[in-house]
């Protein structure tokens, strides 16, 4: 664990190379550069924390290996492009943040419905586009969802009313129009719904 420290440069390559390691937590560093596509090869990684650092350039495809990962936060770092099709594969992941980055690209066709484990989504403070990304709704033990500030447009689809375990919802700046769902009304658990412009 070496949050919050002063650490600066890229992530040492030597880092990838240990078989065992669990969890991985750089947070709050000034480490800047890519991350390597050798991070693939920490097979056994179940928390891999990245977040509030420098890091920038494409996140790497090969986070598509680490099939025991439970938590994955790389936000308020400069990622760019899309985000990694691979993540979908990551069936153990409870916990996805990648917000304040800079992906882009829609999402509607990102297959979050292979994510049966996922609890807690932030994508906010980026530029995603196009339309509510529908795969989100057969999501049954999504509590948190943050799609705020980016660039979605179009309807919130009625099924998101199937997302039962909701207790946030934040929709916040974006271009979504159109009526709320009526279907909003099966959320009985949720407690937070912003759609503010």
């Amino acid at each position: 664990d070496c949050e919050d420290n002063y650490f600066y440069g890229e992530l040492p390559s030597s880092l990838f190379s240990i078989p065992k390691l669990q969890y991985l937590n750089v947070a709050s560093n000034m480490f800047s550069g890519s991350v390597s596509s050798d991070i693939g090869k920490l097979i056994d990684l179940r928390y891999l924390e990245l977040n509030r650092n420098n890091f920038r350039g494409t996140f790497p495809t090969t986070v598509e290996k680490l099939l025991s990962l439970e938590t994955l936060s790389g936000d308020a770092n400069m990622f760019s492009g899309k985000l990694p099709d691979g993540i979908s594969s990551l069936g153990k992941l409870t916990s996805l943040n990648m917000s304040a980055n800079g992906f882009t690209g829609p999402l509607s066709d990102f297959a979050f419905n292979n994510m049966d484990s996922l609890q807690k989504l932030y994508l906010s403070y980026n530029r995603f586009n196009g339309s509510f990304p529908e795969p989100l709704c057969e999501l049954g033990g999504l509590e948190e969802l943050d799609l705020a500030v980016n660039l979605f447009r179009g309807t919130i689809p009625n099924d998101v009313g199937a997302m039962g375990s909701l207790t946030t919802i934040d929709l916040n700046v974006n271009g979504f129009s159109g009526t709320l769902p009526s279907s909003l009304g099966n959320l009985t658990k949720l407690d937070t719904f912003i759609v503010a412009i």
